[in-house]
């Protein structure tokens, strides 16, 4: 069912950015890095690193208002290494792989500066736990779907390039469950995903 998904989802946005030009769209790539954690895992930090990329386009509103859509593969998780305190402890991990489809208004507020507001489904692609590289038992299942808001804030110093900072939060927990001190947000108990993203975006 995931994988029809995704098929769909790429097969539309590749139409999409094949009719860029013979429209008032706009569109591009987007290449960089994240930065995340996993709420409710017991450890802190935005420590686990990974690539994030893909295409976006989007259609002017007004001068100032612009509706974007993009689809991304994004690398989440979380990653923990032993502690002066704790020098036995293990090393855990949590790599997860999205295919990210965020939803947003950007508003351009002051020169080539930008805000970004919206939400972001995502399906899962890929996800594993570990513990010293091994993966770990009765651990919760991760859910097939997330679902996130993001802000995001932007600077576009030349005609066809730009930066982006976003920060996207989970909604809905990524695993259920109250135990191993599960963190409770708006929906109930589980993990969630927190993640900080810096792209490179050129411009068609």
């Amino acid at each position: 069912m995931n994988k029809r998904i995704i098929i769909s989802c790429v097969a539309v946005f590749l139409f999409t950015i094949a009719n860029v030009h013979a429209q008032r769209f706009g569109g591009g790539i987007k290449l960089g890095a994240s930065m995340s954690q996993v709420d409710g895992d017991q450890h802190g930090g935005y420590h686990k690193f990974g690539f994030t990329g893909g295409g976006f386009v989007n259609y002017p509103i007004s001068k100032k208002v612009l509706m974007q859509g993009e689809l991304l593969f994004t690398q989440k998780g979380s990653h923990a290494e032993p502690s002066k305190d704790s020098p036995g402890g293990d090393i855990f991990d949590i790599s997860e792989s999205y295919i990210d489809v965020p939803v947003f208004v950007n508003y351009n507020f002051v020169n080539k500066f930008w805000g970004q507001l919206g939400l972001m489904p995502s399906i899962l692609i890929s996800a594993d736990e570990t513990a010293n590289d091994i993966a770990t038992q009765g651990a919760p299942g991760f859910n097939t779907m997330d679902f996130s808001f993001l802000f995001g804030l932007g600077y576009r110093f030349v005609e066809h390039f730009s930066l982006n900072i976003t920060w996207t939060y989970s909604l809905f927990n990524i695993r259920d469950g109250e135990e191993n001190g599960y963190t409770r947000f708006i929906f109930g108990y589980g993990q969630y995903n927190n993640v900080i993203s810096l792209t490179a975006l050129y411009h068609f």
